[in-house]
């Protein structure tokens, strides 16, 4: 791919270690970026004056030491691509942010980021409700076409990208990392099906391993590539509450799903219930009627049950039950009510609990 003294100019700034996002903000208000690059040494007592003499010296170092091209022989040899601040092709989307990145690097399909999307996050100790909560809510939003953006940590996040894969819909995620790491390593399978079948994108260069700061600056860029932000289920101090807080600072939507009130698991999602009159959503239909989206195919979690299996699901609304008590309700035997609980528990309208109860 062939880019322009302008990319390059931005691509200098994100490959010179030690600026930080404020002082990259300053050049980027200030100076033309193709001129600065060209030409840094003109600029050296006012830049000198801006920033510093050490950070002075980097930009100029980065330069001679061709950081750039080797940043872009990088991308090239991966097929991924850099998208300059400024430029046709950078996300629209990032100029809501205060201090949007310079550059995103971006690895797949970039037609996605033309998508209507939606972020999914929550907590990475995702508990069976959390996992089936996500699931459906996932399955109903992209089978009505959206996009889900999330950040590829384990929980959540990765229950959030599997989903949209399996119905062959599209998912984008941001990495806390460079475009070549994979973290968590578990889910190195992940990352190699979003690679070629969906978007990965990340504002840090080749080589960048995760650091406690980069899931905070990337948990901005969930929140604005997105109409708005869905937590499924958090605990009191999760990252998701963090991206919330960014989507509300750009007029993003909040939606959250309750979870159980004894569960430490959510807690900060009931929290943020609690705190945001009207986030609460209970279907993906809440979401979707949000965005006038007229609902095209029955929802994912809408099925054809027959008599018995639909006297379970109603019981179980109304609590948890033990298997002697499902087997008076519906007159089965053990050995014929065990493969409708089986059926059910797969489609994930019940779960089994400790001692043989079933529950929701």
């Amino acid at each position: 791919m062939e880019y322009s003294a302008w990319d390059k100019g931005c691509i200098w700034l994100s490959v010179t270690k030690g600026l930080g996002v404020s002082r990259r903000q300053k050049l980027m208000d200030n100076y033309q970026l193709d001129e600065l690059y060209l030409n840094i040494e003109e600029w050296k007592e006012e830049l000198v004056d801006l920033l510093d003499e050490e950070h002075y010296d980097r930009l100029l170092a980065s330069r001679k030491e061709g950081l750039v091209d080797k940043e872009i022989e990088a991308l090239d040899r991966i097929g991924g691509v850099a998208l300059c601040w400024g430029s046709d092709r950078y996300p629209t989307a990032l100029n809501d942010l205060p201090q949007p990145p310079v550059v995103m690097y971006a690895q797949g399909d970039l037609s996605l980021l033309e998508e209507r999307a939606l972020a999914v996050v929550g907590t990475r100790n995702i508990t069976r409700y959390g996992r089936d909560v996500t699931q459906n809510f996932v399955g109903d939003l992209v089978t009505n076409g959206f996009c889900i953006v999330s950040g590829l940590a384990r929980g959540v996040d990765s229950v959030a990208h599997r989903t949209a894969l399996s119905f062959d819909k599209p998912t984008i995620g941001v990495l806390p990392c460079g475009l070549d790491q994979v973290y968590p390593a578990e889910n190195k399978e992940l990352y190699d099906q979003m690679r070629v079948r969906a978007l990965l994108v990340s504002e840090y260069t080749m080589g960048t391993k995760v650091q406690q700061f980069t899931f905070v600056e990337r948990n901005r860029i969930i929140a604005a590539l997105a109409l708005g932000v869905l937590v499924t289920e958090a605990g009191e101090k999760s990252g998701a509450c963090l991206t919330v807080g960014h989507a509300l600072e750009m007029g993003r939507d909040v939606f959250v799903v309750p979870g159980n009130i004894y569960s430490k698991a959510s807690l900060g999602a009931n929290k943020l219930i609690k705190d945001m009159q009207g986030a609460i959503v209970t279907s993906a239909y809440d979401i979707l009627e949000e965005y006038n989206v007229a609902v095209e195919q029955e929802p994912v979690t809408q099925m054809q049950l027959d008599f018995v299996e639909n006297q379970i699901v109603e019981a179980l609304q109304e609590g948890d039950k033990h298997i002697e008590e499902l087997i008076k309700l519906t007159g089965l035997s053990v050995s014929q009510l065990g493969p409708v609980l089986t059926k059910l528990e797969l489609v994930g309208l019940l779960h089994k609990v400790a001692g043989n109860y079933y529950g929701i």
